[in-house]
């Protein structure tokens, strides 16, 4: 039996390359991290599958390589590439 593959959505809202996404361990949200610097929190629709921008932060001067969520899903830290020292921590339900 083959897996289905369907395309339901495509995320156009990056400006350069996706180097690392990581749905949420509660799976109601997707991060995305880019070499723009930028790091896209997704609401992720439980019916649909499909998914909307929630967030997006700023500040990753190389990109960022490397998402991980906390267990309950409320932060997140994000790194950049082998040559970055930057290492930031996000609270995805507040701006900050």
């Amino acid at each position: 039996q083959t897996f289905p593959c369907v395309t339901i959505q495509t995320l156009t809202e990056h400006s350069d390359e996706v180097w690392f996404c990581k749905f949420s361990p509660d799976g109601t949200k997707l991060a995305t991290g880019s070499k723009d610097g930028y790091l896209h929190i997704y609401d992720v629709d439980m019916q649909t599958y499909k998914m909307k921008l929630r967030k997006q932060f700023e500040g990753h001067s190389f990109g960022i390589g490397c998402i991980a969520w906390c267990p309950f899903s409320r932060y997140i830290i994000a790194c950049g590439t082998d040559e970055c020292n930057e290492i930031w921590i996000w609270d995805v339900e507040v701006n900050n």
